[in-house]
């Protein structure tokens, strides 16, 4: 069998801090902020764009594109939309939510992504996934981090 070795950059470990958004990463603190994920996740993207889309916009969107669900304004049940859309959402709730499980529901910022998506609408994705990443560390219970390989990606820009 095989030694198998690691590098030292993966065994460090980051605490995150709720409150100022810092991380201490072997006794440094490095501050984890918007600019930083547009920076370092390095895809297209708004960064003046929206995050939140007005409820009448998503609504009217919803509509036009035949969702034949009950239409209420907490979520969308993904089962409800025509195949494309389906798809569309599928993708969005699996790559960039930060849901553990019910995957067959749209809520807040992903219903208004998905909005922008179709309506080909600037939108702040950056803004999106570094508030995931903050309400997992304020909000959540368990404190799970649902991006691990984001924080590596941080904490490899920070210590090259």
């Amino acid at each position: 069998m095989a030694n198998l070795a690691f590098g030292d950059k993966h065994n460090l470990c980051a605490y995150l801090d709720p409150t100022t958004k810092n991380a201490n990463v072997l006794g440094k603190m490095i501050k984890i902020s918007e600019a930083d994920v547009r920076r370092v996740l390095q895809f297209g993207g708004e960064p003046k764009g929206m995050t939140l889309i007005p409820e009448r916009c998503i609504k009217g969107c919803f509509m036009r594109i035949k969702y034949f669900g009950v239409y209420n304004e907490y979520s969308i049940k993904k089962g409800k939309l025509l195949l494309q859309y389906k798809f569309l959402a599928h993708v969005l709730l699996h790559c960039i939510s930060m849901r553990k499980g019910t995957f067959d529901e749209l809520r807040d910022l992903m219903r208004s992504a998905m909005v922008a998506l179709i309506l080909n609408k600037p939108f702040n994705f950056f803004a999106m996934i570094f508030r995931y990443m903050s309400d997992n560390i304020t909000k959540a219970k368990d404190k799970f981090l649902m991006s691990p390989r984001f924080v590596q990606m941080f904490i490899d820009e920070k210590f090259p």
